[in-house]
């Protein structure tokens, strides 16, 4: 993790967490693992994340969840030199058009572990 200089534009966990429509317990997680690039603050060393960084990920989630995803990343991707660093609008309509448009984010698997007492048996009261 580096330090990052443009204060502007990043958000600490909780921003970052309601942006992508998951609790900020996933957004660590995902820091963890890799998934989100994390910088940390020069003085407090909280945990900050670009926003471009947040917006690439979504991306990537849209892409590699949907059944057309593949297609609609090769067709971005074969633009070449002319390929803009977001798909089209275009593009995202294309893609959304094609059922499902529901996906699911690792939110439910940390949902599910918090059910659980052990890998076979659900939590009793």
């Amino acid at each position: 993790m580096q330090p990052v200089r443009d204060y502007l534009q990043v958000v600490q966990v909780g921003e970052a967490a309601s942006f992508l429509g998951v609790s900020p317990n996933t957004v660590r997680n995902w820091s963890r693992k890799g998934k989100i690039p994390t910088h940390r603050h020069p003085v407090n060393g909280y945990r900050l994340y670009k926003q471009e960084d947040l917006e690439a990920l979504l991306l990537d989630i849209l892409l590699d969840q949907h059944p057309e995803g593949q297609y609609i990343r090769d067709k971005w991707e074969g633009l070449g030199a002319a390929k803009p660093d977001l798909p089209s609008d275009t593009l995202i309509l294309e893609l959304l058009q094609k059922p499902p448009t529901a996906l699911l984010l690792d939110e439910f698997q940390t949902w599910f572990d918090g059910l659980v007492n052990t890998k076979q048996e659900p939590k009793r009261n």
